[in-house]
């Protein structure tokens, strides 16, 4: 969790992933967005479960969790200078937490990424 004065000591505590998705006009065979994710970095983050609710969508229950990430500031991951949530994604323990808003902690000192994450159940 951050504190005011930045980042508490010993709060990034979880290993993920940070993926990154070139930014491509490409299109597939289906005429969709190509979308090659490749690993950018493996960092230590704090995670805050911020909400969680279940729902009914389109006749399946799903369930979604809310989460915030901290990580230490990193120019490739920069909210001002890339389209964090199109361009990038968190991958902790086999989920896949796609990155709603990206924001700075204090002077570059960290980055909050807001994600979310769904699962469908059968």
């Amino acid at each position: 969790m951050a504190t005011k004065g930045g980042i508490e000591p010993g709060s990034l505590d979880r290993h993920i992933t940070i993926e990154a998705r070139a930014a491509t006009d490409e299109v597939d065979g289906a005429g969709g967005p190509v979308e090659p994710w490749t690993t950018l970095a493996t960092v230590w983050a704090s995670k805050v479960d911020t909400e969680g609710r279940e729902r009914y969508q389109a006749q399946q229950m799903a369930s979604a969790v809310d989460t915030e990430w901290v990580i230490h500031y990193r120019a490739d991951m920069d909210p001002e200078l890339l389209d964090i949530p199109t361009l990038r994604r968190v991958m902790y323990a086999g989920r896949t937490h796609d990155i709603v808003h990206a924001l700075h902690l204090g002077r570059r000192e960290g980055i909050a990424l807001l994600t979310l994450a769904s699962t469908k159940v059968a």
